[in-house]
């Protein structure tokens, strides 16, 4: 049973066995849990992989896990590919939506295809784009999708043009219209839509299904493939485009795009996306397209016994006779064995066709039904026929082949591995062309010389290895295998090889040798290290690999009793330019930069990226006072630096915190989290600066700050948080309430029933951008709560942060939990303080109508701290202003602070507001405020704040839902 057939049922014991050691290697060796995965995708992928290496059961696909490493990062990688859609991205839904009437604007039917569709929700997503925004073209009536898939059950999906409830909700608005919605809170496509939508069991790997296509989307395909299948695949994705069709591609895929195959669109600025391509047409050779080329071929082939094809300038098959009949539209590799393909290159094909007699060149050796046979080729307009007839038989008086002989020949023609045969003592007699290209020997050369001259090899040391095949032809023969070998070419070319030998199985008759060219395999083995220890972008030393050099430098310090400096550099305007200029200038940015500080450091110092516009330093061996004259050196070559991009220059600073260490400094994670803390120190500071951790106040706040994150992470994660709440009433009849505000407080996890103080956690969660989640938890505490009481008409209020009122999403949480509690929004009022509303000026304007329209009223918080409130205010629908505290509390004894508030109160009443007086302490002060008019009184005069719980009878905290 395959994987995808068990994914509806129990796998078989000798499967679920495989499964787990699949499971346990990719664990141990690539961090990736199967368990956090969705089961049904991993049995589908893992069906997929097992296609593509054409295994037959899980048991021998997880023995090739265990010898092929590639193939588990590979497996890894496919594990993880998202399933693509369109609305998903909506800069790629914008440049499509632009795009696909420009490029369909004069093609009446055109072709969409979506290999690897799945269960075809990106099919489903190109429908709804298409059919939106080609209504009025001239496709309207004529375009057509197909989705190909290898999995059986991901097609049945597909064909039914169905999204589920999650689906659904990236589906923008306007084109909902074309979709039928179901009881599940799914939707299906029309039938209108989905009659032009077609699906085909396909592996993207074979040849493409139709010709002609104009728009291939393939999104997340590249990327599961081998390094050599890639370029197969675009290859076959080429030639079936339209000459001016376009390609689809992953985000993470754009760089394995094979530049002359496809190409970005840089006079086209609306839809140039790094991820979407055109077609590249390739170069014409020797001669102009003649229309009358391919019937002019059908009718030669007509008529020629001999097997013969003709093949386009770019290597493909366009037509032959029934002999080769399956090869059409397909490249000339699949027709010769691996000694030909070399020669059988377009560019080397073409440079000889000119006559119509046979070239020598072209005598290389093919195979037809297992037979070698010599190829000649003759001009055919643009076009080249290639002629294969059978290699004549021996002549009279030849030794014969033995059987082992024919057997082994026929092996060495087909295997790209290198093939040489010896006899008895050593002697070459056979020599395979994959053998000629590797050793640069030619075969007639190569015969019956000693193989030691041919194969000349060096082990891992650089020693020649002499008598390579003393045990294989000893009297008691033995196999040989090497994998550290290397290969010395007869053009001095060094090549890496994998070599075994094998004894023939007649006494004396000699030896095999199988040469396997292993550079590609170890290059790539050195690029995934390469790629695992460095920044793609800037080509440094990553977080991980500096991690590493960190604790080894920690670890030297303490033994040998030698001082260096971590520095950890943030960029000031790295974002402003990043946002403003677009992400390929951002990463230009910091590839110059990286070049900037690398070539201001010393050979033994590290410098890394650590994510993002984050740079870290790693100073080598100098003394404190030293080591920082270095970093503010390059502090000062930051501020000289200019980034140049389209004729303007930009300029940068630096801000950056540094730790000493030496034997006494404890452990990495340390050191870089007071390295962070000093840099964010360094920035509310004013920027541009340098602070070292441990020696000013600003990273000690920073520090404390930092350590409150992961506190306030553990009370939302154990429930320690809890409402309290303060009255407020009218300052001419202080026994009536009408207003409670809920307050948050933090339970000190160390010391029961001690609170934290708000002035320690609320700046720590405003910073390190906690409070959408706190704001959160209070609402769904305050309403869970609200719930409980009778309708008294006392209006609750609840405080949000500027990050809330910026929060796009937060509207529909609040309206889902008044329904999920009923309560009505009429009860609720919303605290914002003047800062986070003026500035975020007309995001705070919009959050305030959309909520007010339900029935929500807003106070304006802290009002008259600000600079330019009454300017503001006439843009803010609120209901109360609340007299900031500063004033109230000591108007008594400020004739400036006594006017402050009566000219507030004043101007508030003007524009229809009430008023609430904070901080009101003194009972005098509430006899004052009367006096004054101003409406409502909240302050320790009144009421301290006391636990939300007792309010409602309860023993605990509020919360819920």
């Amino acid at each position: 049973m395959s994987p995808a057939s068990a994914s509806q049922t129990e796998l078989a014991p000798e499967d679920a066995d495989a499964f787990r050691r699949i499971d346990r290697m990719l664990s141990e060796q690539t961090a990736v849990e199967i368990a956090s995965l969705p089961r049904t995708r991993v049995l589908r992928r893992l069906d997929k992989r097992l296609r593509r290496q054409a295994l037959e059961s899980l048991a021998a696909y997880a023995d090739l896990l265990s010898q092929q490493p590639e193939e588990l990062q590979l497996l890894a990688q496919h594990l993880l590919l998202p399933q693509a859609q369109i609305f998903r991205d909506p800069e790629l839904h914008a440049a499509l939506a632009r795009a696909l009437p420009r490029w369909f604007a004069d093609c009446t039917r055109p072709q969409v295809w979506v290999p690897g569709c799945g269960p075809g929700e990106e099919v489903v997503a190109l429908a709804l784009l298409m059919g939106h925004v080609l209504q009025d073209s001239p496709a309207a009536a004529g375009w057509r999708l197909l989705g190909s898939d290898v999995d059986p059950e991901a097609l049945a999906l597909a064909r039914s043009g169905r999204l589920s409830a999650s689906e659904l909700r990236a589906v923008p608005s306007d084109l909902r219209s074309q979709l039928l919605a179901d009881a599940d809170g799914g939707a299906t496509l029309q039938p209108a839509l989905l009659e032009r939508c077609s699906f085909l069991l396909h592996d993207v790997v074979e040849p493409p299904p139709l010709n002609g296509i104009d728009l291939i989307s393939c999104r997340s395909v590249l990327e599961g493939l081998a390094l050599p299948m890639q370029r197969q695949v675009q290859e076959a994705l080429h030639g079936a485009l339209h000459p001016q069709g376009h390609l689809l591609v992953g985000a993470r895929e754009r760089a394995l795009v094979h530049p002359d195959l496809f190409a970005a669109h840089p006079d086209d600025r609306d839809i140039a996306l790094p991820v979407l391509f055109r077609r590249v047409e390739r170069r014409q050779r020797r001669h102009s397209p003649q229309p009358a080329a391919i019937p002019a071929a059908e009718a030669l082939l007509s008529v020629l016994r001999e097997p013969a094809v003709v093949v386009t300038s770019e290597g493909r098959v366009v037509t032959a006779n029934p002999a080769f009949s399956g090869l059409v539209n397909r490249p000339l590799d699949h027709l010769v064995n691996s000694d030909a393909r070399v020669w059988l290159q377009p560019d080397a094909l073409f440079s000889d066709v000119g006559s119509e007699q046979d070239d020598k060149k072209a005598m290389v050796r093919a195979v037809s039904g297992l037979k070698p046979v010599r190829v000649s080729t003759r001009p055919l307009g643009a076009d080249a026929l290639l002629v294969l007839r059978p290699e004549p038989a021996a002549a009279d008086g030849a030794p014969a082949l033995t059987a082992n002989q024919r057997r082994l020949n026929m092996i060495g023609a087909l295997l790209r591995e290198a093939v040489i045969t010896t006899d008895g003592e050593g002697h070459i007699v056979e020599f395979s062309g994959a053998a000629e290209r590797l050793t640069g020997w030619r075969r007639d050369e190569a015969l019956g010389q000693p193989y030691e001259r041919v194969l000349r090899l060096l082990d891992a040391g650089g020693t020649a290895v002499d008598q390579l095949l003393l045990a294989v032809l000893s009297a008691t023969p033995q196999a040989l295998s090497r994998e550290d070998c290397t290969l010395v070419a007869r053009d001095g070319r060094r090549i890496s090889v994998r070599v075994d030998a094998l004894a023939l199985d007649e006494a004396g008759a000699g030896a095999i040798v199988v040469i396997a060219d292993t550079t590609e395999q170890i290059l790539l083995a050195e690029q995934l290290a390469y790629r695992s220890t460095h920044d793609p972008v800037t080509g440094l030393v990553n977080r991980d690999e500096f991690e590493r050099r960190l604790s080894t430098a920690l670890l030297g310090a303490r033994r040998q009793q030698v001082r260096h400096l971590f520095a950890y550099l943030d960029l000031d305007q790295f974002k402003v330019i990043n946002d403003t200029l677009g992400h390929f200038a951002g990463d230009e940015l910091l590839r110059q930069f990286a070049s900037l500080l690398r070539g201001r450091l010393r050979p033994q110092d590290t410098l890394a990226r650590l994510g993002g516009d984050e740079f870290g330093i790693l100073i080598d061996g100098l003394e404190t006072d030293e080591a920082l004259r270095l970093v503010e050196g390059l502090m000062e070559a930051a501020r000289q630096f200019r980034f140049q991009w389209e004729g303007r220059a930009y300029g940068l600073t630096l801000s950056i915190g540094a730790v000493p260490i030496d034997a006494h400094t404890a452990g990495a994670a340390r050191v870089l989290s007071e390295a962070d803390a000093a840099c964010y120190a360094a920035k509310d500071a004013g920027r541009d600066r340098l602070r070292v951790a441990g020696v000013s106040d600003e990273f000690s706040r920073r520090q404390g700050e930092m350590g409150m994150v992961a506190r306030i992470n553990r009370a939302l994660d154990h429930h320690r948080f809890e409402l309290h709440y303060e009255d407020v009433v009218r300052c001419g009849e202080p026994t009536q309430v009408v207003y409670r505000e809920l307050l948050v407080r933090l339970r000190d996890e160390d010391t029961p029933g001690k609170l934290v103080p708000p002035n320690l956690f609320i700046p720590a969660a405003e910073r390190f951008f906690l409070m959408g989640a706190l704001d959160r938890w209070v609402v769904n505490a305050a309403l869970a709560g609200i719930a409980q009481r009778p309708v008294d008409g006392v209006l609750y209020a609840v405080n949000l942060s500027g990050l809330t009122v910026n929060d796009e999403k937060f509207v529909g949480y609040l309206l889902s939990r008044f329904d999920h509690y009923g309560v009505a929004p009429e009860q609720l009022c919303f605290e914002i303080t003047e800062t986070a509303a003026i500035t975020h000026l007309s995001e705070a304007r919009r959050f305030i109508q959309r909520l007010a329209d339900v029935g929500c009223r807003f106070a304006l918080d802290d009002f008259g701290a600000g600079m330019a409130s009454f300017s503001y205010l006439r843009n803010l629908p609120v209901s109360f202003i609340k007299i900031d505290g500063s004033f109230v509390r000591s108007m008594l004894q400020s004739r400036v602070d006594r006017g402050m508030v009566d000219a507030i109160n004043r101007i508030g009443h003007e524009m229809g507001l009430k008023t609430i007086a904070e901080h009101v302490e003194e009972p005098e002060l509430l006899k004052t405020l009367a006096a004054m008019g101003v409406d409502y009184a909240q302050g320790w005069a009144i009421s301290r704040s006391r636990p939300f719980s007792e309010l409602l009878g309860e023993g605990g905290g509020g919360g819920g839902g």
